[in-house]
């Protein structure tokens, strides 16, 4: 029976427990078979070593060639240590070396490799980078002119690209537009000690481009504007703002930030880095261009290191908040070290737009990752994501650096110190990692690194998709140190397109040639032609649209670079569609854009705040909770009929916009001296003279508990000025407030004050008393304490009881929202269910159809720490010493904070963590104690109420969760007669060690046509909220709707809407 039990066991493992190798999507074909024995081996010795070099693990590419035209792709691999090889395809996935007859001698260090027609005879030629601890001659970048009989013959010095400038790749595109191809090559830096270090630019070496003078002779040009430094290791070419000019991005590895360069008409370069991405990768390695969610616009990936498993996280050494500060005012831009999925906005402007949404897609851990490809693997339709990684030793391992560190300090010779590093690397383990295979599942990506593949662990680089066997799906190529290439082989069942440009002579595989294909759903797929992509290497120029189970297409256009078009109608499947310029046509005619519903005022306004580092006295805080202004209020200040508006931020930098009948906004100066920080301000009549006045609200936690935090009333002098009473109005407050709101709170008539509870200065998860300011007339105002109701951030008020008095719904961090039902002017507290616990941030009324429900803004799921009902983020105590906070990573519970900055709060653990390994293995924390401090809801949404005083949660669409929702406004904005909400956010209080900014959308239009909410594209709705909104506010004109936007740190915003 025994026996018997495990036979059976046995079977049903062999049958369902794995994958055999007919079910992968891939199967791996061996070097034994393929005849690709190709290994990039990597020997340390004296002159390659760490501490000498180094870039000694960054592997090499792949580039994808036809040799001699016969259809079959070959394929031309680069080797660091060893020669680069040219392999042959004979078909049926067999590969012939043909590397020496070919006359492929490139001795050194090899780098990226580009493909491109350079002599334009019709054939191939390569280009390959070198880099290395190597004498200058080696350092000559080498091009092989393909002599149309199988062989090469080595022109780069008469041709004038025998750059030596420490090259890692280059790109062949048409800069200025003048019919051939130029070339834009990417260096490093022989920076290899301390390479993250604040240096001058000088220190760094510059990008090069080099203008094609005619049949392929270059000449390098000069003051383009690629004025960043650089340690480049990613390259990539595309037309990102669709001016019919390709543009350039460059990710740098360490401290110099990667740039991308915005081609103005082929005359030079702008890098709009600063103004086009939030921010950057702190160690950007391989990048790709693509548009992988199909609306039109390009969107970005860059690699970073970030390791997927906690354990690993904890060893690897991160960026401390007052290092980066240090770099910020030394001019470099936000960098973090994750990858980064750059989503375009879709801004019809010669300043593209970027939004991040690497953590909401899931795609921002993947550790040492190398090679991004955006791709359709299983021809469904939709561009899946592959990413090569691993390193062959853990160098981050904070372990292996302190020890480093340390010995630095008492040694003066540089010898001793290169021995005990290299020592020391030698034992370092090793990041043997298993290559990325991500789903597209329109929604999102779905990690299938184990489901469509074996998930060969590997130290693998460059990496190319091509079409190797022709069968109508796209194999994938690996280039590995000390292992052979991985081949690939694709089994998709799906059905597709197959599409082979024929470009002219200058330009033969269509470099910059975009491709839409319409299916018969009027859907649409979208294809910018650019071979040089992911990391050092060159990909298939032949393009592959998958069509799942469809047989046919409605139509394929093909936009040529200089305006010729083409379109070819119903397409079917599994067929090879043959593209030639010759045949193209005149331009298509542009469809004439809309008019989007925002036109963008210009403000003299920039709103300016010290930083003020909260994590210097609260190491475990997981956001920052000091930067809370500007703040907004709106009213007729003046009394001529108008709505107008003041904006409060730090002193001095308070003003108020008056209306005329125009609709246009006179600004002027608030001259107000107050103390403390403002974080919230009403306009009201409070000494019944019928002319506004102004609270002033004091939050933040910067300062003590004290007089910092004493609000105060302004009186209005009905002109736009204001005066300090001639008594005092308000009783004492000596605690911090999140927002103030004006509401009778016992239905006498006359405006009573809530004040709402922040968080306690230096007392986090406490939170401060909330109060309400009783109104007892002539402006005395009794202080009522409702006391320690939790860290709130924004209410509103209705009546929902009916029983005439306004009730409050509030929302705040760490709990789900509550109610304070108004009884005769009495509060009484009501939770919501606990599960809505969450980082809300905002609350706004929402009155359709005479039913009352509310818009709630919450922290998103652009999020690194994920959080659920199930698997809450859990704040943790120590011997009742604390808050640290936990989460769930793969079903285990694991604490957020890092080594240092937990010892530093808790110095009586460091018996416990003597190193960063104890602290990364350890598994259990059986010395945390819970609290009922946590979270579990992140998304934002709609809070319904119904008759039966019950209320019901419903989260937004998907694409209301890719940000953080700090403000939301609530009108008719399409002129439907039905409201819409307009939501803006961002964040950039978070932990940079830990998170790093979330900047997920630049401000979203959410309208409710019958059933559900749908999002206006920000290129229709005209919204490009760039920073970091804080409030906002509608005031109404006589003929439009001007909505108004502040943000931290920066511009006051205004959008028209004349709707």
């Amino acid at each position: 029976m025994n026996r018997l039990f495990l036979k059976l066991i046995l079977l049903s493992c062999l049958l369902g427990c794995k994958n055999t190798n007919e079910e992968y999507l891939f199967s791996k074909v061996p070097a034994e078979q393929s005849g690709l024995y190709f290994e990039n081996r990597i020997t340390e010795n004296v002159k390659y070593n760490v501490y000498d070099y180094h870039n000694l693990y960054n592997g090499g590419g792949i580039g994808v060639l036809d040799v001699n035209n016969d259809g079959l792709k070959d394929l031309f691999v680069t080797g660091n240590q060893v020669a680069d090889k040219l392999y042959l395809n004979r078909g049926d996935l067999k590969f012939e070396d043909i590397s020496r007859s070919a006359g492929i001698n490139s001795e050194g260090w090899s780098t990226g490799i580009s493909i491109a027609d350079i002599n334009e005879d019709g054939f191939d030629d390569i280009y390959i980078c070198k880099a290395g601890n190597e004498t200058s001659e080696l350092l000559k970048n080498k091009l092989f002119i393909n002599q149309k009989d199988g062989t090469f013959k080595e022109e780069s010095e008469i041709r004038g690209l025998a750059d030596s400038s420490l090259s890692t790749q280059a790109a062949f595109f048409d800069f200025d537009k003048d019919g051939d191809l130029d070339v834009y090559i990417l260096t490093t830096s022989n920076i290899y000690r301390n390479p993250n270090g604040i240096r001058k630019p000088a220190a760094y070496g510059y990008d090069k481009l080099y203008l094609n003078q005619g049949k392929g002779y270059f000449k390098e040009a000069q003051n383009v504007g690629i004025e960043t430094t650089t340690h480049g290791l990613g390259l990539a070419i595309a037309d990102v703002n669709n001016d019919g000019f390709e543009d350039v991005l460059a990710s740098s590895d360490f401290l110099p930030n990667d740039a991308l360069y915005i081609n103005q008409n082929g005359q030079n370069f702008i890098n709009s880095s600063s103004k086009s991405l939030p921010f950057l990768g702190r160690f950007s390695m391989g990048n790709d261009i693509a548009d992988f969610n199909e609306d039109g616009f390009l969107d970005i990936i860059t690699t970073d290191m970030l390791p997927e498993e906690n354990e690993q996280q904890k060893k690897m050494l991160m960026t401390s908040y007052q290092v980066f500060e240090a770099e910020l005012r030394y001019g470099y831009l936000p960098q973090f070290t994750r990858n980064m999925l750059f989503v375009n906005d879709g801004y019809s402007s010669k300043t593209p737009y970027f939004s991040e949404q690497g953590t909401f897609y899931g795609v921002h851990a993947t550790d040492w990752s190398w090679s991004p490809l955006f791709v359709d693997f299983d021809n469904d339709g939709h561009k899946d994501l592959s990413i090569t990684n691993g390193y062959l030793r853990d160098v981050t391992d904070s372990d292996y650096v302190s020890y480093n560190q340390n010995f630095a300090k008492q040694t003066q010779k540089k010898e001793e110190l290169k021995m005990f590093i290299n020592k020391n690397t030698a034992n370092l383990p090793q990041l043997r990692k298993v290559n990325k295979l991500y789903r597209n599942t329109i929604e999102g990506f779905e990690d299938v690194s184990q489901i469509w593949s074996e998930g060969n662990p590997s130290f693998s680089n460059g990496s190319v998709f091509c079409d190797l066997d022709n069968d109508g799906d796209h194999d994938f190529i690996v280039n590995n140190i000390n292992e052979p290439l991985f081949l690939y082989q694709n089994h998709s069942k799906n059905n597709f397109i197959k599409v082979n440009l024929e470009g002219p002579s200058h330009n033969k595989h269509g470099q910059g040639v975009r491709l839409k294909l319409t299916l018969e759903n009027d859907s649409a797929r979208h294809y910018y032609q650019s071979l040089t992509r992911g990391y050092l290497s060159s990909v298939d120029p032949s393009i592959i649209f998958g069509l799942g189970k469809d047989d046919k297409a409605k139509s394929l256009e093909v936009f040529w670079p200089d305006g010729k078009y083409e379109i070819i109608k119903q397409p079917i499947a599994n067929s090879i569609v043959n593209v030639q310029y010759a045949k193209a046509t005149v331009s298509k005619p542009l469809n004439s854009s809309s008019q989007p519903l925002f036109e963008e005022i210009e403000v003299d306004f920039q709103h300016r705040d010290e930083r003020f580092i909260d994590f210097n006295t609260e190491n475990l805080l997981l956001q920052k909770y000091s930067n809370s202004g500007p703040a907004l209020a709106k009213g007729d200040i003046n009394g001529d009929g108008y709505l107008d508006f003041v904006v409060v931020g730090e002193q001095k930098n308070a003003f108020v916009f008056l209306q005329n009948q125009n609709g246009e906004f006179k600004q002027s100066i608030l001259d107000i001296n107050y103390q403390g920080e403002v974080s919230d301000v009403i306009l009201c009549d409070f000494n019944n003279d019928k002319l506004l006045d102004i609270y002033l609200m004091k939050g933040s936690n910067e300062f003590n508990l004290g007089p910092n935090y004493q609000d105060e009333i302004l009186l209005g002098n009905g002109n736009g000025s204001f005066r300090k009473a001639t008594k005092p109005v308000l009783p004492i407050l000596n605690s911090p407030g999140s927002f103030v709101m004006a509401i009778d709170i016992d239905a006498d008539g006359d405006i009573d004050i809530l004040r709402g509870g922040n968080v306690s200065p230096a007392r986090f998860p406490e939170s401060t008393s909330s109060f309400v300011l009783v109104n007892n007339g002539n402006l005395n105002f009794e202080l009522n304490d409702l006391g320690s109701i939790g860290i709130l951030r924004d209410a509103v008020k209705v009546d929902l009881d009916k029983n005439g008095f306004d009730d409050i719904v509030a929302v705040g961090h760490f709990m789900p929202p509550i109610v304070l039902y108004n009884q005769n002017g009495i509060l009484k507290e009501s939770k919501l269910a606990p599960e809505l616990s969450g980082l809300w941030n905002t609350i706004e009324l929402f009155e359709n159809d005479n039913k009352v429900s509310f818009v709630m803004g919450n922290i998103g799921q652009n999020y690194r720490y994920k959080f659920t009902s199930s698997q809450p983020l859990v704040l943790n105590t120590f011997e009742g010493e604390s808050y640290i906070p936990s989460f769930f990573l793969k079903e285990k519970k694991q604490i957020i904070t890092a080594r240092d900055e937990l010892i530093r709060q808790l110095p009586k653990l460091r018996t416990k963590y003597p190193n960063y390994l104890s602290y990364a293995i350890d598994q259990e924390f059986d010395w945390l104690e819970e609290s009922n401090y946590s979270l579990r809801e992140m998304k934002s949404g709609m809070l319904y109420y119904s008759v039966e005083a019950k209320f019901t949660f419903e989260a937004f669409p998907t694409e209301a969760q890719k940000s953080t929702v700090q403000t939301i406004s609530v009108g008719d904005f399409n002129g439907d007669q039905k409201l819409d909400i307009f939501m803006a956010g961002n964040n950039s209080d978070l932990e940079p060690s830990q998170s790093g900014y979330v900047f997920g959308n630049r401000g979203q239009l959410w309208s409710k046509g019958s059933a559900t909410f749908t999002n206006s594209p920000n290129s229709k709705s005209g919204l490009n909220i760039k920073g970091y909104a804080k409030k906002s506010l509608i005031v109404k004109s006589k003929k439009a709707n001007y909505l108004i936007v502040s943000q931290y740190n920066g511009p006051l915003l205004m959008f028209k809407n004349e709707n």
